[in-house]
């Protein structure tokens, strides 16, 4: 189990869940009764009520329930312990940057959690998205909040570039454009960041055998980066009453945003 919450952290940034009827969605009514809005950071570590709720959701739509007293429950514990952890101290931290103008609005930040509800349904998260500015290593070929580590600033190799993970929508809620929704709201979320980034793009990583992932990203504007090669990777799968790790190789996709018009 421990190597399991030890991994969870380099797994946590790419996951790409969301049913494949977001790709063909082309309904009039598409996204109707769904709010989206950005989640605020939880206030008590002890009681993270935000970060538990993206954790359980996000495991719930992924893996699915777990039968009590098996080693994939014992094993969930652990994960969901970790991944709730880390999505608080993400929610912290892009709270702590966000800067919004005299009207409220936003005008600076360095990410945010997008989260989707039904509000037909009680207000029930139906999926999210997380985007960051986050420090991209050419050398080592990986992406990382600067949350902490000032040290990577410091090196050549590195460049802070609008990055997506996470995006998860909830596979029973049919063709209403929310993974559309989501992604929209993360390019209307970077053109505040483009002082501070050193790049016009949006990038993300997706698992080349995630052909239902390949598709919407392309459908969503999203190509293989030019020059680019496969990296491997870790993913968690489940297999009936366990949990494990398996090797993957995953290609970096990005989309240019266009350029705002002078005034």
């Amino acid at each position: 189990m421990l190597t399991v919450a030890l991994i969870i952290f380099a797994w946590l940034e790419p996951l790409h869940a969301f049913s494949s009827t977001e790709i063909t969605s082309s309904s009039p009514a598409a996204g109707t009764g769904i709010r989206i809005r950005r989640l605020e950071a939880d206030t008590n570590f002890l009681f993270p009520t935000n970060a538990k709720r993206l954790t359980e959701f996000l495991m719930d739509v992924t893996y699915g329930e777990c039968r009590p007293f098996s080693s994939a429950w014992a094993q969930r514990a652990v994960i969901d312990a970790t991944a709730r952890s880390e999505l608080y101290s993400r929610l912290a931290y892009y709270q702590k940057e966000l800067i919004l103008d005299e009207n409220g609005a936003v005008s600076s930040g360095s990410g945010a959690i997008f989260i989707a509800e039904d509000e037909e349904n009680n207000c029930e998260l139906v999926g999210f998205v997380d985007i960051g500015a986050s420090l991209w290593d050419s050398k080592q070929r990986m992406f990382q909040l600067p949350m902490n580590d000032d040290n990577l600033k410091r090196r050549a190799s590195i460049e802070l570039v609008p990055y997506v993970s996470n995006l998860v929508v909830d596979t029973r809620v049919r063709r209403r454009g929310i993974g559309k929704r989501l992604m929209e709201a993360c390019d209307a979320e970077v053109t505040g960041w483009r002082t501070k980034c050193a790049t016009n793009s949006i990038s993300l990583e997706v698992t080349l055998t995630n052909q239902v992932a390949l598709d919407f990203y392309r459908a969503m504007g999203y190509v293989i980066a030019k020059g680019s090669s496969s990296t491997p990777g870790t993913e968690m799968k489940r297999e009936g009453d366990s949990f494990r790790m398996e090797d993957v190789q995953r290609c970096l996709m990005q989309k240019e945003l266009m350029q705002s018009s002078s005034p």
